[in-house]
Protein backbone atom coordinates (compact mmCIF):
# COMPACT_ATOMS: atom_id res chain seq x y z
CA UNK A 1 0.00 0.00 0.00
CA UNK A 2 1.45 3.49 -1.02
CA UNK A 3 1.79 6.23 1.52
CA UNK A 4 0.76 9.98 0.34
CA UNK A 5 2.94 12.39 1.04
CA UNK A 6 1.92 15.52 3.13
CA UNK A 7 0.87 18.64 0.89
CA UNK A 8 1.03 22.07 2.41
CA UNK A 9 -0.77 24.92 0.64
CA UNK A 10 -0.37 28.70 1.33
CA UNK A 11 -3.06 31.58 0.94
CA UNK A 12 -2.58 34.86 0.97
CA UNK A 13 -4.80 37.54 1.10
CA UNK A 14 -5.61 39.91 -2.15
CA UNK A 15 -5.94 43.31 -1.36
CA UNK A 16 -7.69 45.56 -3.76
CA UNK A 17 -7.55 48.84 -3.03
CA UNK A 18 -10.27 50.37 -5.65
CA UNK A 19 -13.31 49.47 -7.31
CA UNK A 20 -12.90 47.69 -10.39
CA UNK A 21 -15.16 49.94 -12.27
CA UNK A 22 -14.52 48.20 -16.22
CA UNK A 23 -15.19 44.34 -14.81
CA UNK A 24 -16.58 41.77 -17.43
CA UNK A 25 -20.25 41.63 -18.24
CA UNK A 26 -23.22 40.80 -20.35
CA UNK A 27 -23.86 43.90 -22.60
CA UNK A 28 -26.28 44.37 -25.63
CA UNK A 29 -26.20 47.56 -27.81
CA UNK A 30 -28.91 48.93 -30.03
CA UNK A 31 -27.21 51.54 -32.50
CA UNK A 32 -28.32 54.76 -33.99
CA UNK A 33 -29.20 53.12 -37.57
CA UNK A 34 -31.72 50.78 -35.71
CA UNK A 35 -33.25 53.63 -34.47
CA UNK A 36 -33.13 56.07 -36.94
CA UNK A 37 -34.86 53.54 -39.20
CA UNK A 38 -37.26 51.64 -36.59
CA UNK A 39 -40.89 52.48 -37.11
CA UNK A 40 -42.12 56.36 -36.36
CA UNK A 41 -44.92 54.62 -34.51
CA UNK A 42 -42.45 52.60 -32.05
CA UNK A 43 -41.57 53.46 -28.66
CA UNK A 44 -39.12 53.19 -26.37
CA UNK A 45 -39.96 50.39 -24.71
CA UNK A 46 -40.73 47.70 -27.72
CA UNK A 47 -37.41 48.72 -29.25
CA UNK A 48 -35.92 46.89 -26.14
CA UNK A 49 -37.06 43.79 -27.33
CA UNK A 50 -34.65 43.89 -30.31
CA UNK A 51 -32.36 42.91 -28.01
CA UNK A 52 -32.65 39.25 -25.77
CA UNK A 53 -34.30 38.84 -21.94
CA UNK A 54 -36.41 41.39 -22.63
CA UNK A 55 -40.16 41.14 -23.53
CA UNK A 56 -42.63 44.00 -24.04
CA UNK A 57 -46.35 44.06 -23.97
CA UNK A 58 -48.12 47.41 -25.56
CA UNK A 59 -52.08 47.01 -25.58
CA UNK A 60 -52.52 51.29 -26.47
CA UNK A 61 -50.88 53.37 -29.23
CA UNK A 62 -47.65 55.68 -28.29
CA UNK A 63 -46.55 53.58 -25.38
CA UNK A 64 -49.24 53.94 -23.28
CA UNK A 65 -49.76 51.22 -20.25
CA UNK A 66 -46.40 49.45 -21.67
CA UNK A 67 -45.36 46.38 -19.57
CA UNK A 68 -41.65 45.29 -19.72
CA UNK A 69 -39.86 42.56 -17.82
CA UNK A 70 -35.99 42.06 -18.06
CA UNK A 71 -34.38 38.78 -17.34
CA UNK A 72 -37.50 38.10 -15.06
CA UNK A 73 -37.67 41.32 -13.26
CA UNK A 74 -40.64 43.43 -13.60
CA UNK A 75 -40.50 47.47 -13.93
CA UNK A 76 -38.86 49.47 -10.59
CA UNK A 77 -36.32 45.97 -10.31
CA UNK A 78 -33.94 47.54 -12.78
CA UNK A 79 -32.54 50.64 -13.48
CA UNK A 80 -33.35 53.25 -16.71
CA UNK A 81 -30.71 56.37 -17.01
CA UNK A 82 -30.58 58.54 -19.56
CA UNK A 83 -26.96 59.89 -20.24
CA UNK A 84 -26.27 58.36 -16.98
CA UNK A 85 -29.22 60.04 -14.59
CA UNK A 86 -31.42 57.75 -13.06
CA UNK A 87 -35.24 58.08 -14.61
CA UNK A 88 -36.93 55.40 -11.72
CA UNK A 89 -39.90 57.08 -10.28
CA UNK A 90 -40.42 57.50 -6.52
CA UNK A 91 -43.41 56.22 -6.82
CA UNK A 92 -43.13 52.30 -7.94
CA UNK A 93 -39.41 52.25 -8.78
CA UNK A 94 -40.51 52.18 -12.85
CA UNK A 95 -39.59 54.89 -15.57
CA UNK A 96 -42.50 54.37 -18.41
CA UNK A 97 -46.32 54.99 -16.85
CA UNK A 98 -45.49 55.11 -13.12
CA UNK A 99 -47.39 55.12 -10.55
CA UNK A 100 -51.18 55.83 -11.42
CA UNK A 101 -50.91 58.05 -14.38
CA UNK A 102 -50.76 54.90 -17.08
CA UNK A 103 -49.12 57.66 -20.07
CA UNK A 104 -46.22 58.78 -18.62
CA UNK A 105 -44.16 59.11 -21.22
CA UNK A 106 -40.37 61.08 -20.09
CA UNK A 107 -38.66 60.27 -24.10
CA UNK A 108 -39.41 58.55 -27.38
CA UNK A 109 -37.19 57.66 -30.41
CA UNK A 110 -36.52 61.01 -30.92
CA UNK A 111 -34.72 61.54 -27.98
CA UNK A 112 -31.91 58.75 -28.16
CA UNK A 113 -29.29 58.21 -30.07
CA UNK A 114 -28.28 54.18 -28.80
CA UNK A 115 -29.04 52.18 -25.55
CA UNK A 116 -26.91 49.88 -23.60
CA UNK A 117 -28.34 46.85 -22.28
CA UNK A 118 -26.74 45.42 -18.77
CA UNK A 119 -27.46 42.55 -17.30
CA UNK A 120 -27.77 41.83 -13.92
CA UNK A 121 -25.74 43.48 -10.94
CA UNK A 122 -22.65 44.97 -13.30
CA UNK A 123 -20.13 47.21 -12.98
CA UNK A 124 -20.67 50.46 -10.99
CA UNK A 125 -19.68 52.68 -13.71
CA UNK A 126 -23.09 52.00 -15.18
CA UNK A 127 -24.84 50.60 -12.25
CA UNK A 128 -27.71 52.95 -10.63
CA UNK A 129 -30.15 52.20 -7.79
CA UNK A 130 -32.76 49.40 -8.18
CA UNK A 131 -30.55 47.71 -10.89
CA UNK A 132 -31.38 44.26 -9.41
CA UNK A 133 -32.13 42.84 -13.09
CA UNK A 134 -29.60 45.41 -14.92
CA UNK A 135 -29.43 48.87 -16.54
CA UNK A 136 -30.63 50.23 -19.44
CA UNK A 137 -28.50 53.23 -20.35
CA UNK A 138 -30.50 55.58 -22.97
CA UNK A 139 -27.81 57.74 -24.87
CA UNK A 140 -28.82 60.90 -25.92
CA UNK A 141 -29.08 62.11 -29.99
CA UNK A 142 -25.75 64.02 -30.45
CA UNK A 143 -25.80 67.28 -32.93
CA UNK A 144 -24.15 66.49 -36.53
CA UNK A 145 -21.18 68.82 -37.54
CA UNK A 146 -23.16 70.70 -40.71
CA UNK A 147 -26.16 72.08 -40.68
CA UNK A 148 -29.15 70.05 -42.29
CA UNK A 149 -32.59 70.30 -41.74
CA UNK A 150 -35.57 66.61 -42.34
CA UNK A 151 -39.08 66.36 -42.40
CA UNK A 152 -40.50 63.31 -41.84
CA UNK A 153 -44.58 62.30 -42.22
CA UNK A 154 -46.64 59.95 -42.60
CA UNK A 155 -49.78 57.17 -41.76
CA UNK A 156 -51.14 53.82 -41.47
CA UNK A 157 -54.15 51.78 -39.93
CA UNK A 158 -56.01 52.88 -37.61
CA UNK A 159 -56.01 56.21 -38.27
CA UNK A 160 -52.59 56.45 -37.46
CA UNK A 161 -50.58 60.00 -38.33
CA UNK A 162 -47.26 61.25 -37.66
CA UNK A 163 -45.07 63.89 -38.29
CA UNK A 164 -41.37 65.11 -37.55
CA UNK A 165 -39.10 68.17 -38.05
CA UNK A 166 -35.35 68.18 -37.23
CA UNK A 167 -32.71 70.30 -37.91
CA UNK A 168 -29.17 70.42 -37.15
CA UNK A 169 -27.45 73.82 -37.00
CA UNK A 170 -23.68 73.25 -37.34
CA UNK A 171 -21.35 74.66 -35.53
CA UNK A 172 -22.36 78.36 -34.53
CA UNK A 173 -19.71 80.10 -32.31
CA UNK A 174 -18.36 76.36 -31.38
CA UNK A 175 -21.96 75.42 -30.26
CA UNK A 176 -23.33 72.77 -32.15
CA UNK A 177 -27.27 72.07 -31.52
CA UNK A 178 -30.11 69.47 -32.94
CA UNK A 179 -33.56 70.53 -32.66
CA UNK A 180 -36.37 68.25 -32.85
CA UNK A 181 -39.95 67.96 -32.57
CA UNK A 182 -42.18 65.24 -33.35
CA UNK A 183 -46.28 64.36 -33.37
CA UNK A 184 -47.96 61.29 -33.23
CA UNK A 185 -51.42 60.36 -33.39
CA UNK A 186 -53.83 57.11 -33.61
CA UNK A 187 -57.42 55.93 -32.48
CA UNK A 188 -55.31 52.59 -31.18
CA UNK A 189 -56.38 49.11 -32.13
CA UNK A 190 -58.83 49.04 -29.39
CA UNK A 191 -61.94 51.08 -29.74
CA UNK A 192 -62.21 54.63 -27.86
CA UNK A 193 -58.53 54.23 -27.15
CA UNK A 194 -57.02 57.58 -29.05
CA UNK A 195 -53.59 58.74 -28.02
CA UNK A 196 -51.71 61.73 -29.31
CA UNK A 197 -48.05 62.54 -28.48
CA UNK A 198 -45.87 65.30 -28.95
CA UNK A 199 -41.95 65.07 -28.02
CA UNK A 200 -39.74 68.34 -28.55
CA UNK A 201 -36.14 67.48 -27.79
CA UNK A 202 -32.75 69.97 -27.99
CA UNK A 203 -29.36 68.63 -27.32
CA UNK A 204 -26.23 71.61 -27.75
CA UNK A 205 -22.68 70.92 -27.36
CA UNK A 206 -19.81 73.41 -26.71
CA UNK A 207 -16.47 71.46 -26.87
CA UNK A 208 -13.27 73.60 -25.16
CA UNK A 209 -9.42 72.66 -24.66
CA UNK A 210 -8.81 71.52 -28.74
CA UNK A 211 -11.51 69.23 -28.02
CA UNK A 212 -10.19 67.70 -24.43
CA UNK A 213 -13.31 69.20 -22.63
CA UNK A 214 -17.22 69.28 -24.23
CA UNK A 215 -20.37 71.37 -22.12
CA UNK A 216 -23.33 69.64 -22.84
CA UNK A 217 -27.24 70.67 -22.28
CA UNK A 218 -30.00 67.58 -23.20
CA UNK A 219 -33.39 68.99 -23.20
CA UNK A 220 -36.86 66.98 -23.17
CA UNK A 221 -40.42 67.65 -23.28
CA UNK A 222 -43.12 65.18 -24.04
CA UNK A 223 -46.57 65.70 -23.21
CA UNK A 224 -49.18 62.92 -23.99
CA UNK A 225 -53.28 62.92 -23.85
CA UNK A 226 -55.94 59.79 -24.47
CA UNK A 227 -57.72 57.45 -23.25
CA UNK A 228 -56.45 54.76 -21.71
CA UNK A 229 -57.85 51.24 -22.86
CA UNK A 230 -59.72 48.85 -20.31
CA UNK A 231 -59.65 44.94 -19.94
CA UNK A 232 -62.53 43.47 -21.83
CA UNK A 233 -64.29 40.27 -20.48
CA UNK A 234 -63.56 37.63 -22.92
CA UNK A 235 -67.59 37.03 -23.88
CA UNK A 236 -68.19 40.69 -25.09
CA UNK A 237 -64.84 40.29 -27.36
CA UNK A 238 -66.16 37.30 -28.92
CA UNK A 239 -68.96 38.56 -29.28
CA UNK A 240 -68.17 41.95 -30.52
CA UNK A 241 -64.65 41.40 -31.68
CA UNK A 242 -60.81 41.59 -30.79
CA UNK A 243 -61.06 45.34 -31.33
CA UNK A 244 -64.00 46.55 -29.01
CA UNK A 245 -63.57 48.80 -26.20
CA UNK A 246 -65.74 50.19 -24.21
CA UNK A 247 -68.48 53.14 -25.51
CA UNK A 248 -66.65 56.43 -23.54
CA UNK A 249 -70.30 57.13 -22.76
CA UNK A 250 -70.54 53.93 -20.11
CA UNK A 251 -67.06 54.93 -18.96
CA UNK A 252 -63.43 56.27 -20.29
CA UNK A 253 -60.28 57.53 -18.00
CA UNK A 254 -58.97 60.02 -20.01
CA UNK A 255 -55.24 61.46 -19.11
CA UNK A 256 -52.60 64.26 -19.20
CA UNK A 257 -49.30 63.88 -18.81
CA UNK A 258 -46.69 66.50 -18.94
CA UNK A 259 -43.10 65.61 -18.74
CA UNK A 260 -39.60 67.80 -18.98
CA UNK A 261 -36.15 65.96 -18.52
CA UNK A 262 -33.16 68.79 -18.52
CA UNK A 263 -29.50 68.00 -18.18
CA UNK A 264 -26.40 70.39 -18.09
CA UNK A 265 -22.97 68.76 -17.70
CA UNK A 266 -19.38 68.89 -18.04
CA UNK A 267 -17.19 66.67 -19.38
CA UNK A 268 -12.94 66.20 -19.78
Amino acid sequence: MEKLTKIEVIARELTITRIPMRSAYSESIIGPSAIRFASPMLNVQNLLQRTPSINVTTPAPNGVRSNITFRGFTSGQFSETFDGVPMNGVFNGGTFNDASNRNAIPMTLNNIGSVNVYRGINNPAVSAYNSLGGTIAFQPRQPGPKPDASVSMGGGSFSTWFYGITANTGSIAGVRSLISINHNTSAGWQANSGNRNLNINYSGVLPYAHDAGELYAYAIYNTNTGFTPHSIPEPLLQQFGDGYGWPLNWTNSYNRDHSGTYILGDKM
